[in-house]
Parts: C-alpha cells; sequence; structure tokens
C-alpha cells in the first residue's frame, strides 16, 4: 500500500546517498531528512519502535534537527506515556541545547 511505498521511496534516497556538493540543494535528503520521513511513515502505520528508531537516527545525523526532536516527544508522549510534566522537561532541556528555536518553544507553549 502506500505506506510500503512511500518507505520504498525514503530507503532509495538512503541508499543513494547525498548529491554531490554541485548538484546538491537541499541540505539532508539522503540522510536525515529521509530518516525523518520514515519516522513519519512509521508511525503512521503503527509501528512505533521503528518510527522512533528513525527519528534517532536523523537526531544521530543532525542533532540540531528540531523537527526529529519534536516528534520523538511526541512517540513517548503517546506510545510509552510519558507523562505531560516529562515531555515539558524535555522540551526546557532542548531549548536549553538550541535557544533559538521558535518551535521547540511553540511545542513548550501548547503543552
Amino acid at each position: 500500500g502506500k505506506w510500503s511505498q512511500a518507505t520504498h521511496h525514503f530507503e532509495t534516497c538512503i541508499a543513494m546517498g547525498p548529491a554531490p556538493y554541485l548538484y546538491s540543494s537541499f541540505e539532508g535528503v539522503a540522510t536525515y531528512h529521509a530518516y525523518y520521513g520514515l519516522g513519519l511513515v512509521h508511525r503512521e502505520a503503527g509501528q512505533w519502535e521503528q518510527s522512533t528508531r528513525y527519528f534517532t537516527l536523523a537526531l544521530d545525523v543532525n542533532p540540531g534537527f528540531t523537527q526529529a526532536s519534536e516528534q520523538l516527544i511526541q512517540n513517548w508522549r503517546i506510545r510509552y506515556g510519558i507523562t505531560l510534566q516529562y515531555a515539558k522537561e524535555s522540551l526546557q532541556l532542548g531549548i536549553q541545547f538550541h535557544p533559538g528555536s521558535h518551535r521547540l518553544q511553540e511545542k513548550l507553549g501548547s503543552l
């Protein structure tokens, strides 16, 4: 179905590797953005462990990729029953490491 097709396309991006510098127009397409996409696809398919794994891989490649941090916290909160207080503390810690992140600040404000 559509999940396996999306998974295939993201995995193809990863297998191809980063584009040569002269042809690269979007950083991370074959690395952390593809891992992030796989995390979203697996979560939508109800595959929480795989989703968490791919968000973590995205952060391994680019620790400053706040969207992956946000989705990882969301996974923990929904799937693993992490308390709202823990989610807030995690976001506050993320803000300490990335003080200019408006997204993390917005997420914290929305909890």
